[in-house]
């Protein structure tokens, strides 16, 4: 459990480094490098100053409906199985998330969603889940399915799923929802 803990937080910091560029600590003359506060978990603000990395250009990729049914069915089981253990409900999610961000940014926008799902229905509650689904059902042409997704954003009214919402009305990846009425 605390080594799950240890990954999640090195992966945090990991995302956050790799999203912002950060000047590196100068070390003492003694050689040793300064003591470090531990980190903290990223909060909404840290979200909201954070450039998303970037996706790779180009169409979506063909996907086999195989393919598609073998994520569906690893990230059914991945959550299970970690939501059994002893993880928290949000780390499993948080888990999910990032996978389903992994697939996106390759452009294997089935796949993505799928693992999106898998994260809602381990947490409904976790906004960056809900708009990465909302964007990926947008993509595949879902719209009925994003919709509801950006719904259930706004009625949980935080401050990082309005901020979402205020992405959702700017992101070209929505443009299919924006177009119809």
């Amino acid at each position: 459990m605390i080594v799950m803990r240890v990954v999640l937080l090195s992966l945090a910091v990991f995302v956050a480094g790799a999203c912002e560029r950060r000047t590196p600590t100068p070390t003492p003359p003694t050689g040793r490098a300064p003591a470090q506060a531990p980190a903290s978990l990223p909060t909404h603000e840290t979200f909201r100053t954070l450039r998303p990395l970037p996706r790779e250009k180009g169409p979506a990729r063909k996907e086999t409906p195989q393919a598609v049914a073998a994520t569906i069915r690893e990230a059914r089981s991945f959550t299970q199985q970690m939501v059994s253990g002893q993880i928290s409900r949000r780390e499993v999610t948080a888990m999910a998330d990032i996978r389903g961000y992994r697939l996106y940014r390759q452009r294997y926008f089935e796949q993505a969603h799928a693992w999106f799902e898998a994260a809602i229905r381990v947490d409904p509650s976790y906004e960056l889940s809900l708009f990465n689904a909302a964007r990926t059902a947008a993509l595949t042409k879902r719209l009925k399915r994003a919709r509801e997704h950006l719904e259930s954003l706004r009625r949980l009214d935080t401050p990082l799923a309005r901020d979402r919402l205020a992405r959702a009305a700017r992101n070209t990846d929505f443009k299919a929802i924006h177009s119809t009425p």
